[in-house]
């Protein structure tokens, strides 16, 4: 039970704070922008580099 309301007070203090303050919420949206764009991205290279490899083509 402590460990359970322990977390749920540190996650709701993380949501506090991003609904309060502008300065973290759009340091928060840009931290999620560059992780999707960066995951989107590598995902496009190994996805090339697989149809590359069963085409037969070398890199």
């Amino acid at each position: 039970l402590g460990i359970s309301a322990g977390y749920v007070m540190g996650l709701w203090t993380v949501f506090c704070i991003l609904l309060f303050s502008k300065t973290w919420r759009v340091a928060w949206s840009r931290l999620f922008d560059r992780l999707y764009d960066k995951t989107y991205v590598q995902v496009a290279v190994v996805k090339a580099a697989m149809v590359r490899s069963f085409r037969g083509e070398a890199l």
